[in-house]
């Protein structure tokens, strides 16, 4: 890789931030809680069952965000838009300057689209780029539940214990898997905590440790809002770090839409070159 592209590299990092924050840079191992006696009437198939019952459901969410990030010991200040269509695609619009955009990207169960207009440059690939890149195995499905404060769907949900302490139910897996490809070399298997809330039985933190890699993530949801008939969280907060780095992300939630169709474009002026990794 030439100096330009070194270059580049460095600014499309920079602009991805929040994109990579969602993916991956995970903290090193969360201290274990140790399990304590429980009350009876709660098991983890019916805290599971509630969490099902009571997490966010919707076919479009919309959002605008503002917020920071703390990224190589350094704070930015971030804001623009979300959009997901569920199941099928998000989409990051960055806008921190007077609303004028600066980077746009789609992601897929399958790929990743980028546009980085301060550079003129685009990049169309397979979503894996970003796992081989920061080395990491999060998937589509972990990043739209982060977003949006629910559970992992497509993942194994009967090996959880109950640990309780006084004011949250907190369910453990020590090693949570992908029911589509459990066996894959390639397949994330983690170490997860729950902590539920009991009052409306919405997650308020979620933690995964991936087992043997010392990477880990710690999402917490707070300052639940009504939006029509479902409870959203309108703020989150993201911390990650692997042995070698840490990235703390704060964003907070404006102007929720559920179930209103989107506009997701992306399209390439003729101009615009290329990103080249190789």
């Amino acid at each position: 890789m030439n100096k330009y592209q070194n270059y580049i590299c460095k600014r499309l990092l920079i602009l991805l931030i929040p994109l990579i924050l969602l993916f991956v840079k995970s903290c090193g191992p969360v201290k274990e809680i140790a399990p304590t006696p429980v009350t009876p009437y709660y098991t983890p198939e019916s805290v599971m069952e509630q969490i099902e019952n009571n997490q966010s459901e919707f076919d479009w969410f919309s959002a605008r965000f503002a917020g920071t990030v703390m990224w190589q010991n350094q704070n930015h200040n971030i804001s623009g838009t979300l959009r997901i269509k569920k199941d099928e695609a998000i989409y990051i619009s960055l806008a921190p300057v007077l609303g004028i955009e600066i980077a746009r990207a789609i992601i897929t169960p399958d790929s990743l689209k980028f546009l980085n207009r301060l550079e003129s440059s685009y990049y169309i690939g397979h979503i894996g780029f970003l796992n081989s890149m920061l080395n990491t195995s999060f998937d589509f499905e972990i990043l739209q539940a982060l977003l949006i404060g629910n559970d992992f769907e497509g993942y194994n949900k009967d090996s959880f214990v109950i640990v309780e302490d006084e004011n949250h139910i907190i369910l453990h897996d020590p090693e949570r898997y992908a029911l589509k490809n459990p066996h894959e070399s390639k397949s994330m298997v983690f170490n997860q905590y729950l902590w539920i809330d009991p009052t409306n039985n919405r997650i308020k933190k979620n933690i995964i440790n991936e087992l043997g890699l010392q990477r880990s993530i710690s999402a917490e949801y707070s300052n639940f809002e009504q939006i029509k008939d479902e409870k959203i969280p309108v703020k989150l907060n993201l911390l990650f770090s692997d042995p070698s780095s840490y990235a703390d992300l704060s964003l907070q939630y404006m102007r929720i839409s559920l179930n209103e169709p989107q506009q997701m474009n992306f399209s390439v002026p003729s101009r615009y070159e290329p990103i080249d990794f190789e």
